[in-house]
Formats: structure tokens, sequence, C-alpha cells
């Protein structure tokens, strides 16, 4: 695990102790030490070890031998990564280092790039957060924290999180089967279960890999409008399906397909009250029920990869697409009073459910060309081209046969709106070895990126009018040519320590907001691009014959033009503000002592607030305007950390282990300088236990063991005058869950 140090330590543990980067351990219970994670983060193959950047990554046997299966298992144990979003599922909004402006991303670019085998999955505009892609049969997660922009461009201005696939092994027949039972206390059972099968048809030149899988998460907050228990679950299915050739040494082609289609069922109100109101009838948490929606995304992938290798050359070719399709449907009640509000000045104010219905259909193309020297050379280069096309529609319908007698029309929202991306760069990285110990890397990727929206608005709660001489028409066209160097110097003392500095910048498009100035909104038509400079220092080292490993780094960025969330009367939008700056220390150690013994921490300790007053930014959870210098920015913890111990043992002459975890987030808040309603500042603990019989094994659980209330994000109480948008909510962690797996390979 990684933690972070404070910069008077950083130098002592340089000193006392040879230190070394964000390392999972592996799982080798035969083994005296940890095992080295080999990484292709820089898009060339090295040890974790000699990589000069703030990396955690993670085998697929960590992955699966710890229970994470989705997004949030992963934010769950890496300081640093958060999400401050509206739940998990696919509502998760991920920001690392505290890059972030508020719990609500929006339909900004994200500030994290998620790569799915390096494939870009939610440029600009696609909205409705994260694609919560399940972790299933994955070689590698790692995650890399600072601007990535020279390999992966926009959307990566705080870091990256890339999903490397299990490619088929060409050489035997395999396969695995789990199945999971659980049990939320004070809510409904989840069960899961998945299938891998791996066949080689031509042995050691062509192989095809098939996974499938499903999830049903059982929910455990009440809706109180509807009387419906565990009212937000979620279920999702998919499959993913791979072939390799190899025909000879020199030349590869892979080709991976992946489907999945996610519900979460109450999407929109998945939080729970922050007051629970007397006399509910319920014993677990509980819903208003104001916004009631099946949120469903879709996604079809397909990936192709060629690689063909010379003696001193490697070429790769990356050829992706995406089909993106999101979905809500359901009911809300403030849409009727509200309009009826507006309509009449609040002499008529009526109940009413109004039908509500929006989606994004969207695609994503994205060719990559590289070109990488390949040997132990003292010079080592890499160089590339990329283009991405990213094209999306959609919009929403709101209507209510009760406010018919109000406006002469049940139309009440009518939006239409399409997005797209394009973008193509040049890029490439190079380093020189020199004096046998130093590592010079300079690298750059220039852009040129146009995003454009085309928006129709209508309906009586964007125009206050129904008529279709009201509807309004924007058209909006942003052009630019950004330029992301990265330059790192990295010094070996020996093979097991690394020392290095590095300077990066990242960026992110600029966009449109779908309802502005129309209606009495006053709000900008259009907002900004912006962008942030990372500098770092940090270690890497192996100790004790590789029975320890250690990372260590400090960072600061300075911030400039960022984009924010905030909120009028009516509605979110995006604005600009000024600066800000971010800095803090991470930190993550891994041991085995003795064979039977692995322990773990991480942590990370930093401050992140404006650097510059702007006196123009509406604050949406006070009603405030204007930020200071000073002002601690929102959804940004200013401590994480997890911890880990596993006790391998024989059990009747198999192998056998109890894995105890415990993480705790920092208190985090909706609003600047530690306003708006406060969430975060919780621990939560885990116990895992299994015996592995050999070609089949089973394992016990039981997660958040002392049943922790806590909150990973919040919404604010929104009315306008005495219609209720939205109650004080917050969306906490699922509540004590035991659980069993059973799992079998061949």
């Amino acid at each position: 695990m990684k933690i972070i140090l404070s910069a008077s330590l950083f130098a002592a543990a340089c000193c006392m102790v040879q230190p070394s980067f964000a390392q999972s351990p592996g799982v080798n219970a035969s083994s005296d030490t940890l095992a080295e994670i080999v990484v292709t983060a820089t898009k060339r193959t090295e040890r974790l070890q000699d990589v000069p950047v703030s990396i955690t990554a993670e085998t697929g046997v960590e992955l699966e031998h710890r229970g994470a299966t989705q997004l949030q298992d992963i934010i769950n144990t890496t300081p640093g990564l958060n999400n401050p979003g509206s739940g998990g599922g696919n509502s998760t909004n991920l920001t690392i280092r505290g890059v972030t402006t508020g719990t609500d991303l929006g339909l900004k670019q994200s500030t994290v790039a998620l790569l799915y085998d390096d494939m870009p999955i939610d440029p600009v505009g696609q909205g409705g957060g994260a694609s919560n892609l399940r972790v299933v049969d994955i070689e590698r997660v790692e995650v890399l924290r600072g601007p990535q922009g020279t390999l992966f461009g926009s959307g990566s201005l705080a870091g990256a999180i890339r999903y490397i696939t299990n490619k088929p092994d060409l050489s035997q027949f395999s396969g695995s089967v789990e199945v999971t039972g659980a049990q939320t206390e004070t809510g409904a059972a989840s069960f899961s279960g998945y299938a891998v099968l791996n066949a080689p048809i031509i042995e050691n030149e062509l192989g095809v890999r098939l996974v499938a899988y499903d999830y049903d998460d059982g929910g455990w907050i009440a809706n109180l409008l509807t009387g419906q228990a565990n009212s937000n679950p979620t279920k999702t299915d998919g499959a993913r399906f791979s072939i390799t050739a190899k025909p000879n040494d020199q030349f590869s082609a892979g080709l991976v397909l992946t489907y999945q289609d996610s519900k979460d069922y109450n999407g929109e109100d998945a939080g729970s009250l922050l007051v629970k109101p007397p006399g509910t009838g319920f014993s677990g948490q509980v819903t208003d029920g104001i916004n009631d929606y099946l949120i469903e995304l879709k996604s079809t992938i397909a990936a192709l990869t060629l690689q063909y290798d010379w003696d001193s050359l490697a070429f790769t070719s990356v050829s992706t697409y995406h089909d993106r399709k999101s979905n809500l449907t359901g009911t809300d009640s403030y849409f009727v009073p509200l309009t009826a509000l507006i309509a009449t000045g609040g002499a008529n104010i009526i109940p009413g459910i109004t039908r509500d219905a929006s989606g994004i259909d969207g695609n994503i193309y994205t060719q990559e060309l590289r070109l990488a020297s390949k040997g132990d050379g003292n010079f080592k280069w890499t160089a590339g081209a990329f283009f991405l096309h990213a094209s999306q529609g959609g919009g929403q319908e709101a209507d209510s046969d009760a406010i018919i007698p109000i406006i002469g029309s049940d139309n009440i929202v009518d939006l239409i709106y399409h997005f797209g991306q394009q973008e193509i760069a040049a890029f490439g990285e190079a380093t020189y070895t020199f004096a046998d110990k130093w590592d010079l890397t300079g690298g750059a990727r220039v852009s040129h990126y146009m995003v454009s929206a085309q928006i129709n608005t209508g309906g009586f709660i964007p125009v206050f009018s129904i008529l279709p001489s009201a509807y309004t028409h924007t058209d909006f066209h942003d052009l630019g040519t950004p330029v992301d160097p990265r330059v790192s110097l990295a010094y070996r003392l020996d093979p097991d320590l690394t020392l290095y500095t590095q300077v990066a910048r990242g960026y992110r498009v600029g966009g449109v907001n779908l309802t502005s100035d129309v209606g009495g909104r006053n709000t900008p038509q259009t907002y900004a691009p912006d962008s942030l400079w990372n500098y770092e220092i940090g270690a890497k080292g192996r100790m004790f014959d590789g029975r320890l490993t250690y990372s260590t780094d400090f960072y600061y960025i300075d911030w400039k033009n960022i984009q924010v969330s905030l909120q009028n009367q009516l509605g979110n939008y995006t604005g600009n503000a000024s600066e800000a700056r971010l800095y803090g220390v991470e930190f993550q150690v891994d041991a085995k002592p003795v064979s039977w013994l692995l322990l773990g921490a991480a942590f990370q300790l930093s401050k992140n607030e404006i650097s510059k007053d702007d006196p123009t930014v509406s604050r949406p959870a006070t009603g405030l305007v204007g930020v200071q210098d000073g002002d601690v920015l929102p959804a940004a913890p200013e401590g994480q950390a997890s911890t880990y111990a596993e006790v391998d043992f024989p059990v009747a002459g198999y192998q056998g282990y109890v894995r105890a975890t415990a993480s705790y987030l920092g208190d985090e808040w909706t609003d600047f300088e530690h306003n708006g309603t406060k969430f975060g500042g919780f621990a939560t603990e885990g116990i895992r236990g299994g015996v592995n019989f050999g070609s089949y094994e089973v394992v016990a659980f039981i997660n958040n063991l002392s049943n922790s209330q806590g909150a990973t994000g919040a919404l604010d109480a929104q009315l306008v005058g005495p219609v209720v948008i939205n109650n004080q909510e917050l969306f906490r962690i699922r509540p004590r869950t035991v659980g069993l797996t059973l799992r079998a390979r061949f």
C-alpha cells in the first residue's frame, strides 16, 4: 500500500529506509518475499519500482483475494482517490488529490481519466458519473496520481485509472467459476456470480477467453413516498470475449469485446435523509422519494490491438469503439408544485407526480499508433499519434396531466441536445540514462481539440413558456491546442531504491451549460477550459531482501481557471473560478516479515484551498457569493488512510487465511470553507477468511464490521419558495454485510 509522508519525514525516510512506491504485495503464501509488479503506466513494460510516477497497482490475484468487484472497492483502498458523488454505481464522481470543486460532476469532463485497456471511457459531456465497469477477470488495475496529459490526453487533469483485462492464455485450457451470497443488515440479500473460460484453439498461436457475470446487489434504504423497503438495489449483467492470435514471434493481434448492462434503482435519490423523521415505521435508513428513478447504463466496447516487434523497435496500433447508452426514467414529486408556484406566484400550489425521462446515447472512437524503442540501452523513447471522436445526443422530457389546468399543457421540460468532441494529438517521451544511476525523462503531447454542442431548450420550467416561439437554440464551438509536457529526473542509488522528481501539466476542455440565460436563470452560456501544473518529489524502495516495499511522495499543484459546479434557484450549471493550490504527502508500505504474515498501511494528508479571491462564485449550499484566498475546496478530504493484516495457516493440510482491513476517510463538505453539509469523517472495517482446497476455495466475509453509518457524499437541501426540490441527504456506505463465496478453478 502507499503512504504519504510529511516533508520533514521525507528526508529521514530516504536516509533510513531506502524507499519504494505504491506496490501491491500480490498473494503468494509459499514465498518469503513480496512479489514485484510490472506495469505499463508509461506505455512501456517496466517494474513498478522503476517508474518515476506516483502509482498504486494491484494484480488481479490481489483484487480477487480481497473481494474487490467494482470501482468503489478500488477507491476504498487507494488514498488520494475519492468518490464524493451521489453514491457509487453509475453516479461515481472520481477525484484524485482533491482536484474537485463539488460533489456534482454534472456534464463536465471528469478530472480523472478512466481507461479500459487504454480506451478513454468517459470523455467530455458524458454526464452521470464514471462508467462502473465491474472488476472481473482483470490482470491489473493501475491508479496514476498527478496529471497524465502527456500520454493519456485531456480528462486526466488529476490522474488516471487503468483497467488491464486478462487476455487469452495460448498454452493451456483453464477456467474458473465463482458464486457469492450476502445479507445486508436492515437490507436485502445480494447474489453474484461469474464464469471464466480460457481455450487455446491452436497451441501457442491462437486462443480465446470468455467471461460472463451477474451481480444483484440488494438495497437497504426505504422509500417513504412509495412505502417500498430496500428501494435502492443495483443489477449488473456483463460479458467479455477476447481472442488473441500470435502466428509468429514478431506479430500479435488481439480483439476484446465487452458488454455491460447496469441498472441503479432509485438512482437519483439513492441517499438517506440526514435526519430520519420519527414514526416512519422502518428500522433502517429512509429517503423522501422526491426523485424516484431508474438509471440504466449500457456499454458496448470493442478494442483491437495489433503489435509488430523488430529487434530494436515495437509498433503498436490500438483501435477502440465504445457505444454508451444512459437512460433515466421515473417520477418526481416537485416539478408539478414548482410549475404551479412559478405560474401563479404561489396562488395555486398543487401536489402531483411528474413523469420524467431523459437519455444520453453516445459513441466514442479512438485510434492510437505508437512506435517505441526496445532493449536496455541508455536511450529509450516512445512516440505516437492519437485520434478521438466522441459524439452523444440526448434530452429530457417531463410532463404531467395534473399541470394542464394551470399552464394549459403538460409540457414541463423539453430539452434536446447534442455534444461532440474531436481530438488529434502527437506525443512522445524519451529517457536518457547517464552515469548508470540517473534517468532524465522528457515528453510532451500537442493536441488540437474541438468541442461542440447544439441545444434546444423548451418547456415551462426552462423558459417559463410552452409556446414554440419561446424555444431557445444554442450553438457552441470551442477550439484549443494545449501542450502538456512532463519532465522527470530519477536517481537509482541501487536496484532497490529510486528517488525522483517530476513536473507535469494536465488540462480539461471547456463546455456549455444546457440552460443558460433563459427563464430568468442568468447563468453563463459557456465555461472555459482549466489546467494545472503538478510538482512532485518521491521515493520508491525495497528492503530486507524484498520483505518490505514502500513508496512516498510530496506534491504541490497549481490549478488555474478552475471549473466550478454552481447552482441558482432553478438548476445546476458550471462556471470558472480563479485559482487553487493543493499540496500533500502520500505513503504506502507493505511487509512480509515472515512467510505466514502480510502487513500493509497507506495514508494521505493534504491541503486543498483557493489561492486567489474571486467575488463572482455563487455557492450552492449557503447562498453566499464569493470565495477568498485560503478557503478550503469542497468535497476534498484532508486525510485518508487504510491498513490490512493477513495471517496464513494450514487447515487439515490445506492453505487457510484470515485478512482484516480498516480504512478512514477524512471530513468533507459540500461547500467551500467547511460550509454546507458535512460528510466523510468515518472509519470502516472488514474481515475475510477462507480455505483454499486446491481446485476450489471457500471464503466467508463481513464488510463494514462495526456497521458504520459513514457517508461518502451529500446533497444539500434546496427549496424554491415552499417547494422542496431536494431534502438534505447523505450517500451512506452499505451497512454491515455478511457473506460467503465459493470459487472453483480448473
